[in-house]
């Protein structure tokens, strides 16, 4: 039985010398009355004056197949259809009168459009398809995975740098002849958009190539330096985090920048990186956008639990925080100060220990396993961070989580791992009990038992806050 059907979309112009109110007739038409129509609804979004996604959910009548609708626009503006499962964009002017046609599930291959408003949505649909495709390669990164498309991957492993580059400039000046052509046909605001879109596409290409070809430091430093001239990325436009090809390159710029570190796809590194280089609306975009990720991908609350309650505090625009706390908030408590799981533990000496006991002093967990590189890196990395904390008084609690208790102890041997080296009674509670899905996963417990949390200030003092909580 043939699942495709016709989607037959008519857009009208209801006007009176008042007001505009675009007016809907919505038609699905089988192409054989044996197949079996079983989505029932369609839904459009667009943004009101306020800012906020208002989301139109469209009943189909069953036994004709079709709905009629009104939308309030009355300003020109991108409205976004989505239909069982596939979405597209249309420019809409108040004055239009569009006929949308496309075979369900075909939408980019079939799409058409006639009537009035319908050359601004050919065009677009033709930029779109031309320069700034959604068909993603199969390279994907572990958190925020931007599309990439095939010819960009391909250019990347099989050119140098500048053959990859000197391609990817050719294809933003084959976009600008095309919007030069088509400017006196589209409205100024479409192709303003157009016209940015591009340049974010070029961008993208650009920061794809020094993730795809997995260079060390040094040839990444003196590729950027010779090829590509770090010009920053703009970001300022908030309407423009409404684009995919806007959040697509913003992706593909901080998994750039996250690239200079040694576990740049690691969701810590992502973070920091995400509050190092964007601002306002941009960054807690991003920031929610990997905490949903990293709970989605790994149910790891550790990750939650350190940069939850900041991710509160700094954020300004309370649509995001909401996203945040209705993913989260079916699970343990991530808030400051929830109360820390006790841990059954024991040394290296075979003696018992329980997180319980160290009540009334502040201890930093460290859950490490002998296999996890960036575990042991960061024992190394922040070992004079870490000397202080031990002489502050801080319990330095290092649980390993190594399957076999001899490699546990063949690390220790070869490592100078600074603290109370202990393992779990049992690995796998202990895995339920704080989510670990990764690692490495860091907590800090307060005095009475409670989770405790660092600032993410730009050059936080680490020992005075910790001093802090001694003092608490």
């Amino acid at each position: 039985m043939s699942k495709q059907m016709l989607l037959t979309l008519f857009y009208s112009l209801v006007a009176n010398a008042l007001y505009s109110t675009p007016y809907f007739y919505l038609k699905i038409e089988p192409p054989s009355p044996q197949d079996d129509l079983t989505v029932w609804t369609a839904e459009c979004a667009l943004k009101n004056a306020e800012k906020e996604w208002r989301i139109y959910k469209i009943e189909l009548r069953k036994n004709t197949n079709d709905a009629s609708f009104t939308l309030d626009v009355e300003e020109p503006k991108f409205v976004t259809f989505t239909y069982a499962g596939e979405s597209f964009e249309i420019f809409v002017e108040p004055t239009d009168d569009i006929k949308i046609s496309f075979k369900n599930g075909q939408i980019g291959q079939t799409i058409r459009f006639e009537g009035k408003g319908a050359e601004n949505n050919t065009i677009l649909r033709s930029f779109h398809s031309r320069f700034c495709t959604k068909v993603p390669s199969t390279y994907k990164t572990q958190f925020l995975s931007p599309a990439l498309d095939k010819v960009t991957e391909v250019r990347a492993i099989a050119s140098d740098a500048a053959t990859f580059f000197s391609f990817a400039s050719a294809d933003k000046e084959a976009g600008l002849t095309f919007l030069t052509e088509v400017k006196p046909k589209i409205h100024k605001k479409l192709y303003s958009q157009l016209w940015k879109e591009l340049n974010y596409a070029y961008d993208t290409q650009l920061y794809a190539y020094f993730l795809i070809k997995k260079m060390d430091k040094d040839e990444f430093r003196l590729t950027t330096q010779i090829f590509f001239p770090f010009k920053g990325f703009n970001y300022t436009d908030y309407e423009l985090n409404e684009t995919f090809v806007f959040r697509n390159a913003l992706k593909t710029f901080v998994h750039y920048q996250a690239t200079q570190f040694q576990n740049h796809d690691d969701p810590y590194t992502l973070f920091e990186t995400i509050e190092k280089k964007l601002s306002s609306y941009n960054r807690f975009w991003l920031e929610k956008e990997l905490l949903i990720e990293v709970l989605d991908k790994t149910n790891n609350l550790s990750f939650g639990r350190q940069h939850i309650e900041q991710f509160r505090k700094n954020c300004t625009f309370p649509e995001l925080i909401k996203e945040v706390d209705d993913a989260y908030n079916q699970f343990l408590d991530v808030t400051e100060r929830a109360e820390a799981p006790d841990l059954e533990l024991v040394t290296t000496e075979h003696t018992p220990l329980y997180l319980k006991d160290f009540r009334g002093k502040v201890v930093y967990v460290s859950f490490w396993a002998s296999w996890c590189q960036p575990c042991i890196a960061n024992f190394t990395k922040y070992a004079e961070v870490r000397n202080r904390l031990h002489t502050e008084g801080v319990i330095l609690l290092n649980v390993n989580i190594d399957e076999q208790p001899d490699k546990f102890r063949s690390a220790l041997a070869r490592l100078n791992i600074k603290g109370l080296n202990v393992q779990p009674m049992d690995i796998d509670a202990t895995k339920r009990l704080y989510n670990l899905y990764t690692i490495p996963s860091y907590f800090i417990i307060d005095k009475k038992g409670k989770f405790a949390h660092l600032s993410d200030q730009e050059g936080r003092d680490v020992i005075a806050e910790f001093k802090k909580l001694q003092r608490e």
